[in-house]
């Protein structure tokens, strides 16, 4: 995955942060990431701790991008064989039936349902919120 976001990708970003930062004080705390990551406080915790540079115990929108790379990052370099930054429908496929994923109608639902700007691929935001739709 690469560390530069397009500026579609920081538009979409940012959109997602407004979302889980339910109270719209420019910061995520404990409580709106456990919910909207569905975590428990244990592991929401922990997440927070990883990339909280300013130890404030909430994140900014820096550190939400950098949670994200933390939680999501290597699963999505894992499937994106070509290293292309998007991951395409063969490179998921591919990946689900190694893994041993035999429902065909769920992968084709996982891929229509993240892929929300229907550019036939997966960028790393689109990756993320359909895994955490998911509870993942």
């Amino acid at each position: 995955m690469g560390a530069t976001l397009s500026q579609a990708q920081h538009a979409e970003a940012r959109k997602f942060f407004e979302q889980v930062d339910a109270d719209h004080n420019g910061q995520i705390s404990l409580a709106e990431l456990k919910a909207a990551m569905k975590l428990d406080d244990h592991h929401a915790k922990k997440l927070i701790l990883a990339v909280d540079q300013d130890h404030n115990k909430r994140l900014s929108y820096e550190e939400f991008l950098e949670l994200f790379k933390v939680r999501y990052g290597p699963l999505f370099s894992e499937i994106d064989k070509n290293g292309g930054g998007s991951i395409s429908h063969v490179e998921f496929v591919t990946f689900c039936v190694q893994a041993g994923a035999t429902n065909t109608q769920d992968i084709e639902n996982f891929l229509e349902s993240g892929d929300t700007d229907k550019s036939g691929v997966l960028d790393f935001f689109e990756f993320c919120q359909a895994l955490i739709r998911l509870g993942i």
